[in-house]
């Protein structure tokens, strides 16, 4: 790390004026910065958007937990760049894996939610500190400035909402007035649309925020570490060096010349009187012993003998030892065997605390895989609170409301069917069966969707016997209505038990 080339002022400053110099940088450097955070993240974020597309939530619940990796590359370029090297965004995606591999699997456990990442990232990524060497090293940067980065944390966080949702209403008001939008059909009933949409926009907002969050915890890493070495003035120091060399050199023959001038004229004024009165008067041999004498007259002087006087308060023979009061020896023992199990008993609680938790962990998945029936009930249950749109009436063709349906539907599918009225059997049965799916198991049909539409709609919500029964039953309506196929006994027996089994 060589301290010259370094492109920011090396001085001490606050907390704060560190992370407005980081953001000063991170606008001077924000696209290369963007590009090597969005590249990696959103690949591997639409790689998992293709393997769980029912399950947008997935992709993005990734991307944001692998966001020290993608800040340790925003960090080792940002590092190149204040200090002069010239970096591309695809050589610093090459030197990917190098720059993560440095205690990868901390980073995305006990370190994933540190409130101080970017503060203590240097130390890993830039300075290869480990274990602990890491700790010591934490410890120190620690004593002062750390509140400035848990706030820097919490700020970046709330940015990346604040602009996600700026981003939605951005392209709200980018519709024009006269396009006709169902938002509630594109956002609500088919909410995969919205999370893709928002999640896609937050993954953009992290990549964008990402360079201001890297370089300001940086920055606060460097302002740190120029207080505790004073790069400032080791810096100071050799641009002095640099200076004296360059003097000294232009100068040596200007100076040669003067002492062979001043020694000429003392041999014409007085050639002997001169060269003895030099060497008695202005010309001093320093030897080690002489400068040792020179040292110890001068720290002999006042300077380094200066006396300061305090008084305080002190108990009364403090200094005599009261060995009258102190305790026998077998008490002592005893006190010293109780600290021992006293330390055995923190340990022992520190385990089955541990423990503890494990077990109250085990029995809520548990608990979550024993009633996930039951969990199933209720969610469809508030689902049938929230707020719906219009149920509908008629579905190709076919009338759906509960008032046109008797009161004892399998009695009036038999009686039909055993009158001949096959047809008209099967037909009150699939649309008693779509009623009861509408309005009973909030099934979110519309009027504009086709038989194999609805059965995709219940296999979405889950009810797995249901969506069986309807896909039979579905199959069984169309070779009857359209294809003018006969239905055999067995299978209109089979349909009923299993509609009473599922939907009576």
């Amino acid at each position: 790390m060589e301290l010259s080339a370094i492109r920011i002022p090396l001085n001490a400053r606050g907390p704060w004026s560190a992370v407005d110099l980081g953001f000063t940088l991170a606008r001077h450097w924000w696209l290369p910065l963007f590009l090597v955070w969005l590249i990696p993240s959103m690949l591997v974020y639409w790689l998992l958007m293709l393997a769980f597309s029912d399950t947008p939530w997935v992709a993005l619940l990734v991307v944001w937990w692998l966001k020290p990796f993608w800040d340790q590359l925003n960090l080792y370029m940002g590092s190149r760049l204040i200090f002069g090297q010239k970096i591309g965004v695809m050589e610093t995606l090459k030197s990917g894996f190098s720059v993560v591999k440095k205690d990868w699997w901390k980073w995305l456990t006990f370190r994933r939610l540190s409130m101080t990442r970017s503060f203590d990232m240097p130390i890993t990524t830039l300075e290869q500190l480990g274990g602990e060497a890491r700790s010591n090293r934490k410890a120190v940067l620690h004593q002062t400035g750390s509140g400035a980065p848990f706030w820097l944390t919490i700020l970046t966080l709330h940015l990346e909402y604040i602009l996600t949702y700026g981003f939605l209403m951005l392209l709200y008001l980018m519709v024009p007035e006269f396009v006709d939008v169902d938002w509630n059909v594109l956002f609500f009933e088919d909410a995969t649309v919205l999370s893709s949409l928002s999640n896609s926009l937050l993954c953009i907002s992290m990549a964008a925020l990402a360079p201001f969050y890297t370089m300001s915890g940086f920055v606060l890493y460097l302002n740190r570490r120029i207080e505790l070495e004073g790069w400032d003035i080791e810096l100071q120091f050799r641009q002095l060096a640099e200076r004296l060399k360059g003097v000294a050199f232009k100068s040596k023959t200007a100076n040669v010349a003067v002492v062979l001038f001043a020694l000429f004229s003392l041999n014409i004024a007085s050639p002997n009187s001169a060269i003895a009165n030099t060497s008695a008067d202005t010309v001093t041999v320093l030897t080690s012993e002489s400068s040792k004498k020179r040292i110890e007259k001068v720290l002999e002087g006042d300077a380094f003998h200066q006396k300061h006087t305090s008084s305080t308060w002190q108990r009364k023979d403090a200094t005599k030892k009261d060995t009258d009061n102190e305790p026998p020896k077998w008490l002592q023992n005893l006190f010293e065997h109780m600290s021992s199990a006293a330390k055995a008993i923190r340990a022992l609680g520190a385990v089955i605390e541990v423990a503890f938790w494990l077990a109250i962990a085990g029995l809520v998945v548990y608990l979550i895989y024993r009633y996930r029936k039951e969990i199933q009930s209720m969610s469809r249950f508030f689902r049938k609170q929230k707020k719906k749109t219009e149920a509908p009436k008629v579905l190709f063709g076919l009338d759906v409301t509960e008032e046109n349906l008797p009161e004892n539907v399998l009695n009036e599918v038999r009686a039909l069917w055993e009158s001949g009225q096959k047809r008209n059997a099967i037909s009150l049965l699939y649309r008693a069966s779509l009623s009861k799916l509408i309005h009973e198991h909030a099934c979110p049909f519309q009027s504009s969707d086709t038989e194999s539409e609805c059965v995709e709609k219940v296999s979405a919500l889950g009810l797995e016997k249901t969506s069986s029964f309807l896909s039979m039953l579905t199959e069984v309506w169309q070779s009857i209505a359209y294809g003018h196929l006969d239905v055999s006994s067995d299978r209109f027996v089979e349909l009923c038990d299993r509609w009473e089994e599922v939907l009576a």
